[in-house]
């Protein structure tokens, strides 16, 4: 979610996709490379003293992103305030996965917990992006970074009240001279192949976010903006018998490449759905006309036939 707000918050004030995918890149790098280690300073110290205090920097280190980039700071400073934002960002499925394993250790419960923590995470991980988009192409372009920001650091401080569920401190141990001269976990083959994977994966993900959206904004200006555009239409107004117009050209098209897209199927479906003003579901393939206008849909954009004569 934060990392689509910062495409769109960074692309909107400086019209470059590359220059998003830097800051959202630094972003996403800093959070790889220092999350680990604030995991590690909450082992040592316990959520609560560590979580605070990152939080305040995380909402320091938004602030300062939206506002050079509303300011129209260059590349570098941009991707400065991206490193702050990722480095602070807590790992909270870490944090919640370590609560879980402490309220209900070698309990049968645990399982389900883990499950019900999956889908959670799962339908974030499908909401986040789609709110993210939505507010920052309808409301403003900063808008999906700073719902980003504030709901990490509501949830986060919320997070750090919780004490109660809180594992305790642990201290870390220290390698014995044994364990010193061995490879170690992270020198093995099979951390090796997981690391690559996860790079991999990490580099799918995330330039994903970018490329998708610099896709959609090059061929349709922005699929989100079209859209609401389309549901703030007025309804159709009614024909001779009360219904409205069902036949309308096939040829819709979008004016610069001349074929059939989305726009043409779009405006069909809504108009096709209602009939009069109440608003009554019909079939949509019930008359001769919708049926020819589906298949003119399908074909190749052709212009109009001229009426007979006017040549």
């Amino acid at each position: 979610m934060a990392g689509l707000g910062i495409v769109w918050l960074v692309h909107a004030e400086t019209g470059s996709f590359g220059m998003a995918g830097l800051v959202t890149g630094a972003f996403a790098a800093a959070e790889t490379v220092v999350g680990p280690q604030a995991a590690r300073l909450m082992d040592r110290f316990g959520q609560p003293r560590v979580l605070v205090p990152l939080l305040c920097a995380h909402a320091g280190a938004i602030v300062t992103l939206v506002a050079l980039a509303l300011t129209g700071a260059p590349v570098v400073p941009l991707m400065a305030a991206g490193l702050a934002a990722g480095a602070t960002v807590p790992q909270f499925g870490a944090l919640s996965v370590a609560r879980w394993s402490a309220l209900l250790h070698g309990r049968a419960e645990l399982a389900p917990a883990f499950a019900l923590e999956t889908i959670s995470n799962d339908v974030a991980f499908l909401l986040g992006p789609a709110l993210a988009v939505l507010t920052a192409t309808q409301l403003h372009p900063a808008a999906g970074t700073v719902l980003a920001g504030a709901l990490v650091v509501g949830a986060g401080l919320a997070f750090a009240t919780l004490r109660r569920t809180a594992p305790a401190p642990t201290a870390v141990p220290a390698l014995d001279r044994a364990d010193a001269r061995g490879p170690g976990t992270l020198r093995t083959r099979s951390f090796a192949t997981l690391l690559v994977v996860g790079q991999a994966l990490g580099v799918f993900f995330g330039s994903k976010q970018v490329s998708v959206s610099a896709f959609a904004d090059a061929h349709h200006g922005s699929t989100v903006r079209a859209g609401a555009r389309r549901l703030r239409r007025p309804a159709p107004r009614p024909g001779r018998n009360g219904s409205p117009d069902l036949v309308q050209p096939s040829h819709a098209h979008d004016g610069h490449h001349g074929i059939p897209t989305a726009a043409g199927g779009g405006r069909f479906g809504r108009r096709r759905a209602l009939t009069g003003c109440r608003g009554r579901p019909v079939p949509l393939c019930s008359t001769p006309a919708v049926r020819n206008e589906t298949r003119g849909l399908l074909s190749v954009d052709m212009p109009p036939a001229e009426p007979p004569g006017s040549s």
